[in-house]
């Protein structure tokens, strides 16, 4: 079977590491070849297969981002009458837009990566205008495969489509184990002496570091020389996210945290007396995840949420927020009600520069971290129930979903209603 997929990056996010997990189990069963629409970067993670790059300069205008559209339709076009794939597979919203008006006799497989609530955050009328066309883009795919059973909730309510496939990211569990055990400069190591609250991800509204470090003050206050470690840069592609940087810098800086940036100079005295590490992006982060006490993940929105899954493959006890999608779906079996980690309320990702205030969510956060952390028979617990939980979603176990896919989408006609039904079942 011959298979063209479809991402936009090749480098630093967790749609990009899923998608080389994919591509590089796929390629041992079919011939993939991987189209991105960037050119090769030094953080591109190993993608083994056969790499396409539609490279057309972006611009800022309404009329230019049209033109650069049309232009990446045509030349996926011409690329897909080159390969004449049996199947392509989208993986995200530019990507889903791409697949459908490039044309072509292929099955076509729609990757919802994203809650339908992320549309909340579009705010420019090229950004309404995009989430439309990939509504009717994805639409009129053959087969929609989210990466949530949540967002299949979604497809329901909004759309009234009883949609009964998804398949969620794959994890290399030795690996990463393996990436865990490296160690880090040994200048830190004074700093993981006290109990550590672990965060991994990218400054961005919907992560809502803005509220981390509030409940992280709270629970200081509470259990002294508790520490924290930010890991993740800066998303720079809204100019609001260097804004959250800098408050939460003024915020921890405020209420008398010592802290230590990635990149600037330190002392072992500095190391030793810090409350916050704030390490940027890592191509490595295991390294320091697993060194920590606790993992807090307060997103507001996610698709499937990568970090949250790698924390507990390092065996980190984890609270969540009850976000839309995926937090759920992990921490909670549906059927047996086995409980993985803590599920909090959500915050509010709206981002507000003057705002200091604590709410009842905050204080929440952080009694849930201090109660867990005092409690050396909870922290065993949930440290067991993470890594029992993250064995479940190992590369084999979630890419063989996809291959089942892709038989039954290629079969005869005949077979494959037979095929869908089974799978539908199976999920």
């Amino acid at each position: 079977m011959k298979i063209l997929f479809i991402i936009p990056s090749l480098a630093n996010g967790g749609q990009e590491k899923a998608g080389m997990i994919l591509c590089n189990y796929l390629m041992h069963h079919h011939s993939v070849t991987v189209l991105c629409l960037e050119p090769a970067s030094e953080n591109d993670y190993d993608y083994l297969c056969k790499i396409i790059r539609v490279t057309v300069p972006l611009k800022k205008s309404l009329a230019g981002k049209i033109l650069v559209g049309y232009k990446r339709v045509a030349k996926v076009g011409q690329i897909k009458k080159e390969i004449n794939p049996d199947v392509s597979i989208a993986f995200g919203d530019t990507s889903i837009i791409l697949n459908h008006f490039s044309g072509g006799k292929e099955k076509k497989f729609s990757s919802l990566r994203h809650s339908f609530k992320n549309e909340q955050l579009s705010v420019t009328l090229v950004e309404k205008l995009r989430d439309r066309i990939c509504r009717y883009a994805f639409l009129k795919s053959d087969m929609i495969v989210p990466v949530s059973n949540q967002i299949n909730n979604e497809l329901k309510s909004l759309f009234n489509i009883d949609n009964k496939l998804f398949v969620t990211n794959g994890f290399d569990i030795d690996k990463i184990k393996e990436k865990a055990m490296l160690p880090i400069d040994e200048s830190l190591l004074p700093f993981f002496n006290n109990k550590v609250l672990a965060h991994l991800g990218r400054f961005d509204t919907t992560k809502c570091h803005f509220d981390l470090v509030k409940f992280f003050i709270l629970t200081k206050e509470k259990l002294p020389g508790v520490k924290l470690i930010l890991l993740g840069g800066i998303d720079s592609s809204r100019a609001e996210n260097t804004r959250i940087y800098e408050f939460c810098i003024n915020y921890l800086k405020k209420n008398n945290c010592k802290i230590i940036q990635h990149g600037k100079q330190y002392t072992a005295n500095e190391v030793s007396v810090a409350d916050v590490l704030i390490m940027g992006h890592q191509m490595n982060p295991f390294q320091y995840l697993s060194k920590a006490d606790l993992f807090v993940f307060p997103s507001s929105l996610e698709g499937f949420p990568n970090a949250l899954m790698e924390a507990m493959v390092c065996g980190l006890p984890v609270i969540s927020s009850d976000c839309p999608t995926g937090p759920k779906e992990i921490l909670i079996d549906n059927e047996t009600g086995e409980q993985f980690g803590y599920l909090l309320p959500v915050f509010n990702h709206v981002f507000n520069i003057e705002d200091n205030d604590i709410n009842e969510n905050h204080n929440l956060w952080a009694e849930t971290i201090c109660n867990l952390l005092t409690d050396e028979n909870l922290v065993k617990k949930f440290s067991i129930q993470s890594f029992k939980r993250a064995q479940q979603y190992s590369v084999d176990f979630v890419c063989k979903k996809w291959l089942q896919i892709l038989t039954a989408a290629t079969a005869r006609h005949t077979a494959i209603a037979g095929c869908v039904y089974c799978l539908e079942s199976f999920f």
